[in-house]
């Protein structure tokens, strides 16, 4: 897996819902989770995973879905991000990020040079990190777009 540092760490899970594992134990407490299942596992960094396989070229589109470990994730590639300046850095957010008290703004500043748009189904919408409004936490992707690409 991916995360901030190369460490090891729990996953949580249900068998028959995998789609919610998580490296966070609290989200549990999402009424749609119940991940009884626990398991040890390794991560790494996408900065160090990219240093040990050089094949890589560039790297135009970052996907993010880790159930609430997004920030965590977008930790360890920030010399990635800086050097390769993807295009595109494509997150979920939703109640996970709620839980461990992350907000669009708090992305924003990890991401200077992006600007956020939410993704919906045949558009999308550029938001402001700094309006409340914006942290829509219910089933939701952003794309942050590099700023010097125009829609």
């Amino acid at each position: 897996g991916l995360g901030s540092t190369e460490s090891n760490e729990i996953i949580y899970f249900d068998e028959d819902t995998t789609s919610h594992a998580s490296l966070i134990q609290d989200v549990n407490n999402l009424s749609y989770v119940s991940n009884k299942n626990q398991e040890k596992i390794s991560l790494t960094t996408l900065d160090i995973f990219l240093a040990k396989n050089p094949q890589q070229k560039s790297i135009d589109y970052i996907k993010v879905d880790t159930e609430g470990y997004e920030y965590d994730v977008l930790l360890g590639c920030k010399d990635t991000i800086k050097l390769e300046r993807p295009k595109f850095i494509h997150i979920e957010f939703n109640w996970h990020q709620l839980i461990k008290s992350q907000t669009l703004y708090s992305f924003s500043l990890l991401l200077k040079g992006y600007n956020p748009y939410q993704v919906l189904p045949n558009s999308l919408i550029k938001r402001d990190p700094l309006d409340p409004i914006s942290n829509i936490y219910s089933y939701s992707n952003f794309i942050f777009i590099r700023e010097d690409i125009s829609l």
